[in-house]
């Protein structure tokens, strides 16, 4: 059974690989051979998103589940991991889209008419180089707000799984405490009984007792007499 570290390693591996596929876009001239190489960086991107996604289930499943073959620090360390790589694939995709716009730059773009849905003053004045670039930089702008709370909701959930982990310690150490309480208290229920054993032995057995501590001491009395006097007592 593949473990997480399993899965990290190969996104990785595939994040070389698709990287290496853009440098490589980048540099073809031939357009067929560009199609096809466009087509296979765009399925190893994609495969790479949906690993990062089965990685992040296993981390929470593991996490749910208190898998035993991961502590919460390797988890943590595993979760780091996932985010690096996917802010890596990120900023490869960004690249890689701008790849593709610089290449279709060099020849006529398709432009609809955008006449009969309502196109700006504003459209009508810019080329659609123009336009794709500042579409460009508002989807940056976007991918970037995205990546920022993304950041942010990752880092709230390790702080969730650590806080998790504190309640788990906090609630051993108070049923560890609760256990010593019960023990004591049933101790010290066993030596009352025997207090109440003892004590209640000692008043049924008052004047017996009593008795024969007097006769212990008269016992005593006349052997002291009999050795002071030599055999003769007074």
């Amino acid at each position: 059974m593949s473990t997480i570290k399993d899965h990290i390693k190969k996104v990785e591996s595939l994040y070389l690989k698709v990287s290496g596929g853009v440098d490589e876009y980048e540099s073809i001239s031939d357009s067929a051979e560009a199609a096809r190489k466009q087509h296979k960086v765009t399925k190893g991107i994609e495969k790479g998103r949906n690993t990062l996604k089965e990685i992040d289930m296993m981390i929470d499943t593991a996490e749910r589940e208190k898998d035993h073959r991961y502590d919460r620090d390797e988890l943590t360390t595993y979760a780091g991991q996932v985010m690096k790589i996917g802010n890596d694939f990120k900023r490869l995709e960004k690249r890689f889209t701008g790849i593709i716009i610089r290449r279709s730059g060099g020849g006529p773009v398709e432009r609809k008419d955008f006449s009969k849905i309502g196109e700006t003053e504003y459209t009508k004045a810019r080329s659609d180089g123009e336009l794709m670039s500042s579409t460009m930089r508002r989807l940056d702008r976007n991918d970037d707000q995205l990546d920022e709370l993304h950041d942010v909701v990752v880092g709230m959930k390790h702080q969730a799984v650590a806080i998790h982990g504190k309640i788990d310690e906090t609630t051993t150490l108070v049923d560890d405490l609760h256990k010593e309480v019960d023990e004591t208290e049933a101790r010290t229920k066993t030596q009352s009984k025997e207090v109440s054993k003892l004590s209640g032995y000692i008043k049924r057995n008052k004047w017996p007792m009593f008795l024969t501590l007097l006769a212990i001491i008269l016992l005593i009395y006349l052997l002291i007499q009999i050795i002071k006097y030599g055999g003769k007592p007074s």
